[in-house]
Order: C-alpha cells, then structure tokens, then sequence
C-alpha cells in the first residue's frame, strides 16, 4: 500500500524511527534501542569515573541520565514477554 501526499509517494516501513516501534506492535526493537542507548550511557559514566569511590559518583550519575532513559513512559511500551523482561 502507497500514500499519495501532495505531488509524492510514500511507500510503507517496517518500524518508525521516532518511536522504534513495528508495525505490529511489538516491542523487541525499541527495547533493544532503550538498551543500547542505556548501555552506551553507562559505560560513558564508568569511563569518566574509573578511579572514584563507585557509590560517591557512578550511582548518583547512573540515576540521573541512565534511570530516565529507560523508565521515561515506561507504561507505554510495557515489556509483555519474559524475554523483553530480561533484556531491560
């Protein structure tokens, strides 16, 4: 199926980019992109912080810009699977 807009043609996608979420639903691929993005979060953290006490700098840094990332409307996109789950 193809959209006409104005004098274009808009051909359908797999995934939107704005919230990662396919087409059908469901929601592997913006976990794993919570994830990923998470992770680089926290190994930039610990990168900056080698040295340090662990329980000074990295746990009050990790719940300011790693916590948010992943819980930001969380009851949205709600894992449904034990997998999703896991990976979170």
């Amino acid at each position: 199926m193809t959209y006409n807009v104005f004098s274009g043609t808009l051909n359908p996608t797999h995934f939107t980019s704005d919230n990662s979420v396919a087409n059908n639903l469901s929601s592997p691929v913006h976990i794993n992109d919570i994830v990923s993005r998470a992770h680089k979060r926290a190994l930039a953290i610990q990168h900056c912080f080698v040295s340090c006490d662990i329980n000074i700098y990295f746990v009050p840094a990790y719940k300011v810009y790693v916590g948010p990332l992943v819980e930001h409307n969380s009851t949205l996109w709600s894992p449904s699977t034990l997998r999703d789950t896991d990976t979170l």
